[in-house]
């Protein structure tokens, strides 16, 4: 099945807060007026064609290989691949992974060629540039959309302190739950997730979106690589199986708290038969049935193609190319990735067979 695409620039003005730059010093200006104004930290996304939706690489493999036929469900999928990693690459996670959890397996994953939830974004708008613009020749063919490339802009909200984005760190989420840790640890002892540890497994946050960046003074958020250093990197997780991110941070108002706010995101009802911490935003006054999360428009600028040769002559003079942002290094989540779907299709086989495979 092929991935949707925007057909149509009005489409994109829809989805995104929206404007194009003709020419190099317009889109470099915009770039760099971006990165220098306002208190909040921006990031950055480069694609190499403006027609493409925000998916992570394993939105983009559930859906065009049509996944569902070999896996009950998206969780099922990214969580066997994550425990399968786990069981065949520690000897390399304990090399390369600061703080083995499974943010950090997630970021390694991600940055050497294995599908993960985690969408990259920089704070580098140079290296979103590269992205962008790095297999472009200048030809503009097929729909209007695929005369730009398409550099996008994101910002971090602070939960209920930032009641317009909710696009929240997941470190800051750790950080403001601690007491509640401490809190459960007091009276019930050591329940799954109430410690530390446990609330950085993917279990406990799989069903919330939050940011996912390197935090020094949180141990099991220093989750970058030297690849991801070299790359300024840091992510948005989505739990989608098929949602691109412009269809969950729409932008919409609203009337229930008088701001300019996005769509809603609703957490699962909990089992109520299971005790366990769950770190999550703040809450609605009805309770633990959900977290109204809020994400404002990501900003999009479409560069026109006939700017490209510009832009590369530019980034190969601040040399910035593929050696500096460590890709020609050795993608090989790539062949993990490969050797996880031939075992999950081998297990499955014996198991319609009646073996007993363990």
């Amino acid at each position: 099945m092929d991935l949707p695409i925007f057909k149509t620039i009005e489409e994109k003005r829809k989805a995104y807060d929206y404007r194009q730059a003709s020419s190099f010093e317009d889109a470099l200006n915009t770039l760099q007026q971006v990165s220098a104004e306002g208190k909040e930290k921006v990031f950055f996304r480069g694609l190499a064609e403006g027609s493409w939706k925000i998916f992570s690489f394993a939105q983009r493999e559930w859906i065009t290989k049509e996944l569902h036929h070999r896996f009950s469900s998206f969780d099922e999928y990214i969580s066997s691949f994550l425990e399968y990693t786990k069981a065949t690459e520690s000897i390399r996670l304990n090399h390369i992974c600061k703080v083995v959890a499974d943010p950090s397996i997630f970021s390694v994953l991600q940055h050497y060629g294995a599908p993960t939830p985690f969408v990259d974004w920089t704070s580098d708008y140079k290296v979103a540039l590269y992205f962008a613009t790095q297999s472009s020749n200048g030809m503009c063919t097929g729909y209007e959309t695929n005369s730009f490339v398409s550099v996008y802009l994101i910002t971090l909200g602070k939960g209920a302190s930032t009641p317009s984005n909710d696009l929240t760190s997941f470190a800051d989420i750790i950080k403001q739950h601690r007491a509640n840790m401490n809190a459960i640890i007091t009276e019930n002892g050591n329940i799954p997730g109430s410690n530390y540890t446990d609330a950085t497994f993917f279990g406990i946050w799989k069903k919330i979106q939050p940011w996912m960046e390197e935090a020094q003074d949180e141990e099991f958020m220093q989750i970058s690589n030297p690849r991801s250093d070299l790359q300024c990197g840091a992510f948005v997780y989505t739990p989608e199986s098929e949602k691109p991110l412009n269809e969950i941070f729409l932008g919409n108002k609203i009337t229930d708290d008088d701001c300019t706010t996005s769509g809603t995101s609703l957490l699962p009802p909990e089992d109520p038969s299971i005790t366990y911490f769950k770190p999550t935003l703040p809450l609605n006054d009805g309770g633990n049935s959900a977290a109204r999360q809020y994400y404002p428009k990501i900003k999009c600028l479409d560069i026109h193609k006939s700017v490209a040769p510009q832009i590369q002559k530019y980034l190969r003079d601040k040399k910035i190319n593929s050696s500096s942002l460590g890709l020609d290094s050795d993608n090989w989540g790539t062949a993990t990735y490969k050797s996880f779907l031939e075992n999950h299709h081998l297990r499955n086989n014996l198991v319609k067979k009646g073996a007993n495979y363990a």
